[in-house]
């Protein structure tokens, strides 16, 4: 990445603490770093960290994660939805649908990204066929009928945290030695309150 004083042609295999401080990172080749960034999913991180930092292993691998379901669709452009939106949902109340976002796409048309599931199954009036456009148009009555559209499924992508989540990532950091810490999607909690309580 440029700007990083530290470029490793391969991906790591390991970390080790020098005595001296800093670490030694070993993938194809070596290197060595005052300070790491571990910018990973808490299962890779986990792996990562294993051999050397096993206290903190145990608390990256206790970490929950939900498999979400992506509804990607393209759209003609209409003037309500040209600037682009994004809305989260209650996905009790929406039958699990999590949330949209809608951006301007190539040659006059919008992209539209639904996300649904998660801890919530996603209801059968969502799941059948244009059930999830009917029930976009309650607030959006313009969006054109849908000129494309895809499903994909990204597995154990999305973190649940319960009511300990916060005293465990707390556990995590204090378990990795100094100069080292993990930024991955894992340590904050779902949400913007929960994001900001994470911080």
């Amino acid at each position: 990445s440029r700007g990083l004083p530290l470029r490793l042609k391969q991906p790591l295999k390991v970390i080790e603490r020098l005595e001296g401080g800093g670490f030694r990172c070993v993938g194809e080749e070596a290197a060595t770093a005052r300070s790491v960034w571990l910018a990973l999913p808490a299962s890779a991180a986990a792996d990562l960290l294993e051999p050397s930092f096993p206290g903190a292993t145990e608390g990256l691998r206790a970490i929950r994660y939900l498999d979400l379901t992506f509804r990607h669709s393209r759209h003609r452009a209409c003037a309500s939805l040209s600037g682009g939106w994004s809305l989260l949902c209650d996905p009790s109340r929406e039958r699990g649908l999590l949330g949209f976002t809608c951006l301007p796409g190539p040659e006059d048309t919008l992209q539209l990204r639904c996300g649904l599931g998660g801890a919530y199954p996603i209801g059968s009036e969502l799941s059948q066929p244009g059930m999830l456009e009917k029930r976009l148009r309650t607030w959006f009555p313009e969006l054109p009928p849908a000129l494309e559209e895809r499903e994909t499924r990204a597995d154990q992508s999305m973190p649940l945290p319960g009511p300990e989540h916060r005293d465990r990532v707390a556990g995590i950091l204090r378990d990795l030695p100094q100069g080292m810490t993990w930024i991955g999607p894992g340590r904050f909690p779902g949400g913007i309150p929960g994001i900001l309580s994470g911080l």
